[in-house]
């Protein structure tokens, strides 16, 4: 069944001409309406968001920080992990997943990683780690929603020309080009990131893509939610995010935010086969323009040098 979605009142005309938007199935959507009610969330999925950005100058590692304990209280727990200081590897690790065995897979990465090792022999110890904790711990696991572990990896290899973005899914360890986004989020993530971002560019162009990116996937996705926390790994050193930078990036963006409300309300409705998408130039142009005039507030600070 085919419908017609009319963008009216709460969008700026000018900027934002209606556009329409053809699904599967589905009841009207209505600009009054509220959104239609996040997914049930199993024991099993990741309650996270967690995204690798592929840079001309690093890779960037963004996650949010709110974790659940038996579904009711909401703490902030850390997802993004540095690796052991090394001369010839630098990196770190996000994860999305059971937090115990995110870091117990991190703990285990840096034991056997050896200064000096190549791409090929370092996935294999990426490998062999991920198929102990499945095979040892996870699939044995008595819970009927099993505990899962997905990782993103960020790595500085001396003798590659780029740093490298690896992605773990299950037992199996692949490189990563572009962008990556692992946990509860992804879908209106992966969204946001096709329609609104230009990927490739600086680590701080990539980190205000990534503000962008997560300030509307913890607003519509329940599971995802505190503060965001990033890391860049580049060939000379390894960068935090300033966290008050971070926050006086999504003020900055509130006001596009609260313009395009309805747009992104729609883009979040799981309950659709297929993620709509905007017809409308106008809109990556806000972003990248609200990117370049931030550009003058750096998001990211000197952490440490190898």
């Amino acid at each position: 069944m085919s419908f017609r979605l009319q963008i009216e009142s709460e969008i700026d005309r000018e900027r934002f001409p209606k556009f329409y938007v053809d699904v599967d199935e589905g009841p009207y959507v209505g600009i009054d309406e509220e959104p239609p009610d996040p997914p049930v969330i199993s024991g099993g999925d990741f309650m996270t968001i967690a995204a690798g950005f592929c840079c001309d100058d690093g890779v960037v590692l963004a996650a949010d920080r709110e974790s659940s304990i038996g579904g009711i209280t909401k703490v902030p727990t850390p997802k993004i992990f540095t690796l052991s200081k090394r001369e010839k590897i630098r990196g770190a690790i996000a994860g999305a997943g059971n937090r115990n065995f995110i870091k117990m897979a991190v703990e285990m990465i840096d034991e056997k990683l050896q200064d000096g090792m190549k791409l090929e022999a370092i996935k294999g110890v990426i490998r062999d780690v991920m198929l102990e904790i499945y095979t040892e711990h996870l699939y044995p696991h008595p819970d009927r929603d099993r505990p899962s572990v997905s990782l993103l990896i960020g790595l500085w290899i001396e003798g590659q020309s780029k740093c490298i973005l690896l992605e773990t899914s299950k037992t199996s360890v692949i490189r990563v080009s572009g962008y990556r986004s692992i946990g509860i989020g992804t879908y209106l993530a992966d969204c946001l990131v096709d329609v609104l971002c230009d990927l490739g560019g600086s680590i701080e162009d990539a980190a205000l893509s990534a503000v962008c990116v997560f300030r509307l996937v913890k607003e519509y996705t329940q599971g995802c939610g505190g503060e965001t926390d990033m890391v860049a790994v580049t060939s000379s050193t390894i960068k935090t995010a300033v966290p008050p930078r971070i926050g006086e990036a999504e003020d900055f963006f509130a006001g596009f935010l609260e313009d395009s409300r309805t747009i992104f309300s729609c883009l979040s409705a799981d309950k659709y086969k297929e993620v709509p998408r905007i017809m409308l130039d106008g809109l990556a142009e806000e972003v990248q323009d609200y990117i370049s005039r931030h550009r003058r507030h750096p998001i990211f600070r000197p952490d440490r040098k190898t």
